[in-house]
């Protein structure tokens, strides 16, 4: 929303900024009830979270000598670019597969 603009909107309308504030009071005060729930996704989602980064970072940073080669780095590019374009089609393919009910995602 600030790369739109609006952040210098709500900062120089004082009655957005004060709607867009008891707004979030109220959301939190309706949380309440949940907070044991919410904060135990909180604690599980910032530790799968925390471990999909390090298992990403911690291998891109050996890779970092080997990737600095263009003719590398050009390969590497083209087969990432190729795997979104994959991945895309297959999203296009089973997206209606899945809004109809036609795959199970129940994992029970």
């Amino acid at each position: 929303m600030v790369g739109l603009g609006f952040g210098t909107l709500i900062n120089e309308t004082r009655w957005l900024c004060d709607a867009l504030r008891w707004g979030g009071v109220a959301y939190l005060v309706c949380l309440g009830p949940r907070t044991s729930q919410l904060f135990g996704l909180t604690l599980a989602y910032v530790a799968v979270a925390t471990a999909i980064h390090i298992g990403s970072v911690l291998p891109a940073s050996t890779l970092q000598p080997v990737l600095s080669s263009d003719r590398i780095r050009s390969r590497a590019g083209i087969v990432f670019g190729v795997t979104l374009v994959l991945i895309a089609i297959w999203l296009a393919i089973t997206t209606p597969e899945l809004m109809t009910g036609a795959i199970d995602l129940n994992f029970t």
